[in-house]
């Protein structure tokens, strides 16, 4: 086989590789570099097979790190990321491996922080079904979600909302709606606003 094209992808560090005339693979520029790879070489169809295999894993992991600087993943987000930019499915499993070895991607610890960081703003419904579509297991949401009370959390919700308001009906009926909107059921809201206004009598 031979190598009769190398093309770089505008405003990529990316490179399309073309063998025997036909497109083949999209590699890196470092494995361009590190390989040595140019126009005319000759490479045998297993050999360079598993070389644009290697350079994918390596360019998924890469990617991926990249995407976790800014942000946490759950497993699946990271997933659906490198599916949408196109990698394999040998070359995702490759990079999601890794990243869960190291401790990169951790569903569980994902699930606490979601969990504290939703505290008092959110639902248990409303949490639950945030963490679900990240792809976080029932078993795993059940596990901590059981540790947030889930009054106590709408009563931090209410608190926050009314601070500084006059309590009039029409901003109780916002309120409620408000909460409700959170996945707060009506019955709870309810409790916590009595408790609410009960705070102010006393």
């Amino acid at each position: 086989m031979i190598l009769t094209g190398i093309v770089k992808r505008k405003r990529q560090a990316r490179y399309d590789v073309y063998a025997d005339g036909k497109y083949y693979a999209t590699l890196s520029d470092e494995a361009i570099v590190s390989n040595r790879l140019k126009v005319g070489d000759e490479v045998e169809d297993r050999a360079f097979a598993e070389l644009v295999q290697e350079a994918e894993q390596q360019d998924a992991v890469h990617y991926v790190l990249s995407a976790l600087s800014t942000r946490a993943y759950t497993r699946k987000m990271a997933v659906d990321k490198l599916k949408d930019r196109g990698f394999s499915d040998v070359a995702i499993a490759f990079a999601i491996e890794r990243m869960q070895y190291y401790g990169y991607i951790n569903d569980n610890e994902y699930c606490m922080d979601y969990i504290a960081e939703c505290h008092g703003t959110r639902s248990n419904r409303r949490i639950k079904q945030d963490l679900r579509a990240k792809g976080i297991s029932e078993a795993v949401v059940g596990k901590y979600l059981s540790e947030n009370d889930e009054h106590e959390a709408c009563f931090l919700s209410l608190t926050r909302r009314l601070r500084g308001k006059e309590l009039t009906d029409e901003c109780k009926q916002k309120t409620i709606r408000y909460l409700m909107g959170q996945g707060y059921e009506y019955d709870v809201v309810r409790e916590c606003l009595e408790m609410y206004e009960q705070d102010l009598g006393d």
